[in-house]
């Protein structure tokens, strides 16, 4: 019997919202519902699934009798929603094969929604599988059909850029605050205003879980309702020039007809904040921030007008992506329908099975009764060969000869057709055997049923009436609970995997589900490999330096003249790389070479995880190039040394007492002009107890020159505990990357070969000219893998 894909239903572009209203299934009537539509469809659709959000009421269907099976189910639908016949025809949209199953992959990847591209629907509609497969509705077509949709929508949105641009302005400006301080879950946030778009800006920036939430309001008491919602706090507009020093994100939207921010009261809180950057949107008509707030160097000013630009970028991006995502839609509707097609013949197959067993019964009788006769053995098998192939081919060699063209071409085909099929199936077999049912280590399910019970539980607290009490709890368990919810969420379709297995293993009994079945083995094997593989990177321990700026040291080593040179080239190589990445820059100091080039800089990089795409730079770099030192073009090897230092976090995490420094200040050297030479502006830290010394010369302030020296003090400090801790570490678990060994060569800067090798993970490029020009991507996403490679090792020999 052959089944038809039935797709319809209303959506936000057919019907207005309050004829959705009195269509939508809430969460708590799915089941029943399907349950009550599978006794009224009966054997006439025997599959049934169930979509209803917030958007779209849709019904899809599997059966043998589309065209009845849609009226009948409407008759449900306009009975159970009281609405006419007419007037629910009037909105609803239908769908058959094979535009049911376009329909079905344009709404998984966001191509139907209201706000293109987004992901939530992709969500639901698993939801929705999920609960039909709980009612019993769910059979082998509409399976079949949800697990396509899935594996299309994760294709496009992986291969297209669909999703990846924001579409609203509160969604722009929390991508541009990502930019400038990465994981905004350090930072703190003040919104000035209380309306409604200061709401929606709330509800996006909220998500990114900050360490401190505040709203500044003419009406305090507005400001405090609005604030407990999001568990934080509120104050007076009079109190903003006291307060702004302590926000790192500010968004402002008011009514105000003239500014609340003006340039004196932001100077004077960056001052206050010792120039430490602080982010500013102004949603506001007219403006809330003086336009001269964006002159300062530390001030990251956004205004509706560029906020509108990003998000009609954004908007137009999604829009170019969608002819690519149709395409991978049409491919994936071409797989489903082949599927469909090999599904429809096994009634064939069934028959030809049957009387190919006829067959051969037929002539082992023949040549058992010739044995018992006491005919030669050998002999009677070779007539019940023969007689076999013969009477099995007999309609192909009739076909052969018959005089009809087009009767003969099908023969040709027909006899040629198993041969070429049989030489295809003894070349796979050779090539793949059979894959082997992934298991899941003891060890490894035990860690994961453990953090499934600590979420349950953590949520558990969090719902409590008094979760919001303590503040601080509130925090530490909403981190934990975000922490663990990506494993949670992948142990979960991990589990769904090994049931569908299990079923899938079921259907191998069925012969009509057989072929079926050995199938979907192979795809759930495959997906289970990969779920246990990025369940095991999700367990790996993260670095807690990973999302914190750093302190970029590159000093000249053996090679004199030719290494300062080449610590320039390095300097360049990593500031255009940050340029790529949109890193903010700031030189700390820097000592030149006669020639060019520098004996020592030292760079601060502030970016969305510079840490980790840089942690493996540390070491010596070696170059082999001619300098332009040398007159009779020999090939000369000079050496290098970086070392990438996470930078303490406000020196909290390095403590230092009074007694334990030691401060010189004297007149900077080197040209620079009268002020420099005139004043003691440069700085000079040592830490007594290690004898680590950090010093500043290049800014005309001695203010600013001690700070930024107690930036490189205190990243060094704790660079030697975290390259004690590290190398401990390395030693116990044979890591060989991330040891944190400043003297040993990790790289070679081949420049007449053209080519860059790294020694530790033995990758040999020849694009020196790319790299060098700052595209590491290739680089630092090699090393990266590699060590995650590493860690995934130890984890399994530990388990």
């Amino acid at each position: 019997m052959t089944f038809q894909v039935v797709a319809f239903g209303l959506n936000h572009q057919s019907a207005p919202v309050s004829l959705r209203e009195r269509l939508a299934f809430p969460a708590e009537i799915v089941s029943a519902s399907l349950s009550e539509l599978r006794q009224v469809m009966g054997r006439l659709a025997p599959e049934q699934a169930l979509v209803s959000t917030c958007n779209r009421t849709e019904l899809y269907m599997a059966s043998n009798d589309p065209g009845q099976a849609r009226q009948q189910a409407l008759n449900w639908l306009a009975a159970r929603s009281q609405v006419g016949h007419d007037d629910l025809l009037h909105h609803l949209y239908q769908h058959e094969e094979p535009a049911a199953v376009r329909h079905v992959f344009r709404v998984a990847s966001g191509l139907d929604s209201m706000v293109l591209g987004e992901p939530q629907i992709l969500g639901q509609l698993k939801e929705a599988a999920r609960q039909a497969q709980e009612a019993g509705s769910l059979g082998s077509n509409l399976h079949h059909l949800f697990q396509q949709a899935f594996s299309v929508a994760k294709e496009v949105r992986s291969s297209t850029e669909i999703g990846s641009h924001s579409v609203s302005m509160a969604a722009a400006s929390v991508k541009l605050a990502q930019r400038i301080f990465g994981d905004l879950a350090q930072t703190r946030m003040l919104f000035i205003g209380a309306g409604e778009m200061i709401q929606l800006c709330l509800a996006h920036f909220a998500a990114q879980s900050p360490q401190n939430l505040a709203i500044a309001n003419r009406t305090v008491q507005r400001g405090e309702t609005l604030a407990k919602s999001y568990c934080g706090e509120a104050f007076a507009l009079s109190d903003l020039p006291r307060r702004l020093c302590d926000f790192d994100v500010v968004v402002s939207c008011t009514a105000s007809s003239l500014p609340i921010l003006g340039l004196g009261m932001v100077e004077s809180a960056l001052k206050k904040r010792r120039y430490k950057p602080i982010f500013f949107v102004d949603l506001a008509v007219p403006r809330d921030i003086e336009p001269e707030v964006s002159k300062l160097s530390d001030a990251f000013l956004y205004s509706v007008d560029d906020l509108a630009g990003l998000v009609e970028v954004g908007v137009q991006a999604r829009r170019d992506a969608v002819s690519h995502a149709e395409v991978i839609i049409d491919h994936g509707v071409q797989r489903y329908l082949h599927w469909k097609s090999s599904r429809e013949q096994v009634p064939l197959i069934r028959t030809v099975k049957e009387h190919v067993t006829a067959l051969q019964e037929a002539e082992l009788a023949a040549a058992q009764k010739r044995l018992a006769r006491g005919d030669d053995a050998n002999e009677v098998l070779k007539a019940l060969a023969h007689g076999l192939s013969q009477k099995i081919l007999h309609g192909t060699y009739s076909a052969l000869s018959d005089p009809d063209p087009q009767t003969h071409s099908t023969g040709c085909a027909a006899c040629a057709q198993p041969f070429q099929a049989s030489r295809t199936q003894r070349v796979s077999g050779r090539r793949s055997g059979e894959r082997a049912r992934p298991m899941i280590k003891p060890s490894l399910l035990r860690k994961l049923q453990q953090i499934q019970e600590r979420f349950s539980v953590v949520e558990g607290l969090l719902s409590a009436p008094d979760s919001a009490s303590d503040l601080h709890q509130f925090r530490s368990l909403s981190k934990e609970r975000s922490d663990l919810a990506p494993v949670v969420e992948h142990f979960g379709e991990l589990q769904k995997s090994e049931r569908d297995l299990k079923e899938a293993e079921a259907w191998l009994a069925d012969p009509d589900l057989k072929e079926f079945g050995q199938e979907e083995l192979l795809r759930l094997k495959r997906l289970l490999e990969e779920q246990i593989v990025e369940l095991q990177r999700l367990l790996l321990p993260k670095d807690p330096n990973d999302g914190k700026a750093i302190i970029l040291e590159i000093r000249a080593g053996t090679g004199g003249d030719e290494s300062a040179l080449f610590s320039g080239d390095l300097l360049r190589m990593y500031l255009r790389f940050a340029e790529r990445n949109r890193w903010k820059t700031e030189m700390l100091s820097a000592s030149e070479s006669d020639l060019g080039g520098y004996k020592e800089a030292i760079v601060r990089l502030e970016g969305s995880d510079v840490y980790s795409k840089l942690k493996f730079e540390s070491g010596g770099h070696r170059v082999q190039r001619v300098p332009t030192t040398e007159a009779q073009g020999r090939i000369h090897t000079s050496a290098c040394t970086v070392a990438v230092l996470p930078e303490a976090d406000e020196l909290v995490d390095v403590v230092f007492s009074p007694d334990e420094l030691r401060i010189d200040v004297f007149r900077a050297s080197g040209a620079g002009g009268q002020h420099v030479n005139k004043t003691e502006s440069a700085v000079r830290i040592t830490h007594l107890p290690t004898g680590i010394v950090a010093e500043c010369q290049d800014d005309r302030s001695q203010h600013k020159n001690k700070d930024k020296a107690m930036k490189v003090l205190a990243a060094r400090v704790r660079d030697r505990e975290l390259s004690a801790m590290q190398q401990k570490e390395a030693s116990a678990r044979k890591l060989m990357i991330g040891s944190g060994d400043r003297s040993e060569r990790i790289r070679t800067y081949n420049f007449p070969q053209g080519r860059i090798t790294d020694h530790r993970i033995n990758l040999t490029l020849y694009k020196i000219d790319q790299i060098m020009d700052g595209d590491m991507f290739e680089l630092t996403e090699a090393l990266s893998a590699e060590h995650q490679a590493e860690l995934l090792s130890s984890l399994g020999d530990e388990s």
